[in-house]
């Protein structure tokens, strides 16, 4: 993979002055906007008003033989034109009609969001919304009440999360967003920061791969401060009755995975499903033969019958055909 500059501390590169950029490249009418919103909003408590000095102050410029240069930060969130110097920083947003993107499943909608990342955020919030399964519930009484698959809030927070902390060093790494029937997937170029594991994501501080990018959404109210943000969802998907947040990192990218009301997942599993899902997940793949042998004396059928159901609802991928089956990990598998 290309990189935008040699490899560096990842704190940094959101602050490195960006090649062939200059201050017109920057709307400075957006900047002084920004720091009345900010600091009507106690978000920003800088004493500029200045949008110059805002810049400056911000690391949003660099000063270069008398000339103040953007950076990434500031192009990507004030500049007029950011893909024309930064082709990677938009993000790639497919619909598919069914469970998995593959050449059978129809694709709804494939767009790739440009501009400035709060109008990609914008804009994208608004499509998954728009799109987002409505069902009717009478729980609470008897007036009707519309009931979203997925919390607004959380739709906005998780995609500002997934372009706030991705790694834009690496050249031709788009953020990917994938909205299927039964879930949104997230995917952030680049995986968890060194030291950031999805164990201890929740316990690491506010610690941020981009923190002036970082410190711009929070003045302009897309992200929240101390790293509140996942928490937020986490507590939005409890209130909804809805799965556990998935989250994977491989090393190449960070997928964020919010299942919808009726999407099975592996803590709803019957627990001699998850038993059949733990072999495979610690012998890499395992084969009917060896399904039956783990299942303590439970009926051919039967393990054939959950085998299935795994394959179905894409816990597992079955590889060849007959005798040689094998069964695997599905990709999408979120523990």
């Amino acid at each position: 993979m290309n990189e935008l500059v040699a490899r560096i501390g990842d704190e940094r590169i959101d602050t490195l002055p960006v090649d062939r950029a200059e201050l017109a490249d920057l709307d400075l009418d957006v900047v002084a906007h920004h720091i009345t919103r900010a600091t009507e909003s106690d978000r920003y408590d800088g004493g500029t008003r200045d949008p110059l000095d805002f810049l400056r102050e911000m690391r949003c410029v660099v000063e270069s033989d008398d000339r103040l240069i953007p950076t990434l930060a500031g192009l990507l969130i004030f500049g007029r034109r950011p893909q024309s110097f930064l082709e990677h920083t938009d993000i790639a947003l497919a619909h598919f009609a069914g469970t998995r993107p593959d050449l059978v499943t129809e694709t709804l909608h494939f767009r790739r969001y440009g501009g400035t990342l709060i109008q990609q955020i914008d804009e994208v919030e608004k499509y998954l919304w728009s799109n987002t399964r409505r069902s009717i519930s009478t729980d609470s009484g008897p007036q009707r009440e519309e009931r979203p698959d997925y919390p607004r809030k959380a739709l906005r927070e998780l995609t500002a999360n997934a372009v706030t902390h991705r790694d834009y060093n690496l050249l031709g790494a788009r953020t990917q967003i994938s909205m299927f029937t039964d879930r949104i997937e997230w995917r952030s170029p680049g995986g968890l920061p060194p030291g950031i594991t999805e164990d201890n994501i929740f316990y690491s501080g506010s610690r941020a791969r981009n923190p002036t990018i970082a410190q711009l959404l929070y003045q302009s109210g897309y992200i929240e401060a101390f790293g509140m943000g996942l928490p937020t969802v986490i507590n939005l998907l409890r209130l909804n009755d809805l799965p556990p947040l998935g989250m994977r990192d491989t090393g190449a990218s960070f997928i964020v995975t919010m299942r919808g009301p009726e999407a099975p997942n592996v803590a709803t599993l019957t627990p001699p499903r998850r038993a059949l899902l733990e072999l495979a997940r610690r012998y890499r793949e395992i084969t009917l033969e060896q399904a039956i042998r783990g299942s303590s004396d439970r009926a051919r059928r039967t393990v054939q019958a959950d085998l299935k159901y795994l394959v179905e609802n894409h816990f597992l991928r079955a590889v060849g055909q007959s005798r040689d089956r094998r069964y695997i990990i599905a990709e999408e598998t979120e523990w």
